[in-house]
C-alpha cells in the first residue's frame, strides 16, 4: 500500500492577499513608542550598538531588549522622519523587525502568504500600491538572505474543538469570506456573529476593562492606547461612547489623512483589517477558527465604539477608523488579551 504524501508547509511561491495595499511615506510613526520598536535579535543589538553606543535596552518586564526612544521616538530617527541606519549604513544594516515591519510571512501548503498589520497609517490610509510579493520578498529576508516564516501552518486547519478539516478544505471556506469582504459585506454578517461583545466564561467585561485600564501606567503612546482600550471596553459593554482622551499619535494620522483625497468608509477598513486578520492564518496554533472568530468580534465591536466616538466628536470616518484599528490591533496582542479570548463562551 502506497503511503499517501501529507503537504508540507513552505515558502515559496509568495503570495499577497488580492486587493491588498501598501505604500511606506517614511512618516516616522512607527518608529515610536507607539510600537516599542522591539523585540530585538542579539544580533541586531550588536549591530546598531556599533553605530550608537548605549542605543538599545534590557526590558525587564517584558524580557527583550528594545530600541532606546528619545522624545517618544527611536534614538536613530532624523528630524526629517528618516533613520540614520538606513541613510548611514544602508537598508540592511537596520534591525531585522525595521525592515519587514509591517510585514509578516506565513508558510502554508500552497506556499507563502504575505500579510500585514493595520496599526501603521501608511497601511491604512492615503493612497497605496498593491502589494507585490517579489518587492516585500527583499524586506522578508534575514541576515542570511533567505525568508523566514512567522506562522507555520501544516496540511490540516482546526475548524473547532475536535473538528478539523484539509487545507484545501479550509482554503475553499476563506476563499468564499474573503470574496464577501472584498465585495462591502458588513464585518460581523460575514463571521455570523452579533455586533456586540461574545460573553465571558468565569471573567466580566466590566473587569477585562479595568485590568486594561490599569495596565497602561506609563506616559507613552502604547500606554495611552491600551488605557483607550479598556475604555472602549467598557464602552461597548455599556453600549456608551469612549471618553475623550489625550491622544499622542493624532498627528501622524492627521498626516494620513491630509495624504487621502477619497475619504473611505469606516466598514471598507474594517473588512481589510478582517481580511488580513484571516489571511494571515497567525490565530492558527494558537485557536481554531471559531475562536479566532470571536476574538475578531470583541476586536471589531470595540473598533466600531472608538471609532462611533471619535466621528462624534467630529474627525472623518476612514481616519477614526484607522485610529480605532491602531488601538485594538496593538492592545490585543498583549499577554493579557490572550487570557480574555481564551475566558470566551463559545456557546454564546
Amino acid at each position: 500500500m502506497t503511503e499517501r504524501r501529507v503537504p508540507r508547509a513552505k515558502l515559496t511561491p509568495l503570495r499577497a492577499r488580492e486587493g491588498a495595499r501598501f505604500r511606506c511615506v517614511a512618516d516616522g510613526f512607527c518608529c515610536g513608542d507607539i510600537h516599542f520598536v522591539g523585540p530585538l535579535a542579539e544580533v541586531d543589538v550588536a549591530r546598531v550598538e556599533t553605530f550608537l553606543p548605549e542605543s538599545t535596552h534590557y526590558d525587564a518586564e517584558r524580557r527583550r531588549h528594545l530600541m532606546k526612544m528619545v522624545d517618544g521616538h527611536c534614538v536613530f530617527l532624523r528630524r526629517d522622519g528618516r533613520c540614520s541606519i538606513h541613510a548611514d549604513h544602508g537598508f540592511e544594516a537596520k534591525p531585522r523587525l525595521c525592515r519587514t515591519y509591517p510585514f509578516a510571512l506565513t508558510a502554508t501548503p500552497e506556499g507563502g502568504r504575505i500579510s500585514t498589520a493595520h496599526r501603521c497609517p501608511c497601511r491604512t490610509m492615503g493612497t497605496r500600491d498593491l502589494i507585490d510579493p517579489r518587492e516585500v520578498a527583499r524586506t522578508l529576508r534575514g541576515d542570511d538572505g533567505r525568508l523566514r516564516a512567522q506562522t507555520e501552518v501544516g496540511a490540516r486547519i482546526a475548524l473547532a474543538e475536535r473538528t478539523e478539516c484539509s487545507f484545501a478544505t479550509y482554503r475553499a471556506m476563506e476563499t468564499t469570506l474573503l470574496a464577501r469582504l472584498s465585495a462591502g459585506e458588513d464585518v460581523f454578517s460575514v463571521l455570523g456573529v452579533e455586533n456586540a461583545l461574545p460573553r465571558l466564561g468565569d471573567r466580566d467585561w466590566e473587569g477585562v476593562a479595568h485590568a486594561f485600564i490599569a495596565t497602561g501606567v506609563d506616559d507613552t503612546r502604547a500606554a495611552t492606547a491600551v488605557r483607550w482600550f479598556g475604555t472602549a471596553i467598557a464602552a461597548a459593554t455599556l453600549d456608551g461612547e469612549v471618553a475623550g482622551v489625550d491622544r499622542p499619535w493624532k498627528d501622524a494620522f492627521e498626516r494620513a489623512q491630509a495624504r487621502s483625497d477619497i475619504e473611505r468608509t469606516a466598514d471598507s477598513l474594517y473588512g481589510d483589517w478582517l481580511a488580513d486578520e484571516i489571511w494571515s492564518l497567525h490565530w492558527v496554533g494558537a485557536w481554531d477558527f471559531e475562536r479566532a472568530r470571536r476574538d475578531w468580534q470583541a476586536c471589531l465591536r470595540m473598533m466600531s465604539a472608538i471609532t462611533s466616538g471619535l466621528t462624534r466628536a467630529g474627525h472623518r470616518a476612514d481616519r477614526a477608523a484607522a485610529e480605532a484599528i491602531m488601538v485594538v490591533e496593538l492592545a490585543s496582542s498583549m499577554p493579557l488579551w490572550v487570557d480574555v479570548v481564551r475566558a470566551i463562551d463559545l456557546g454564546s
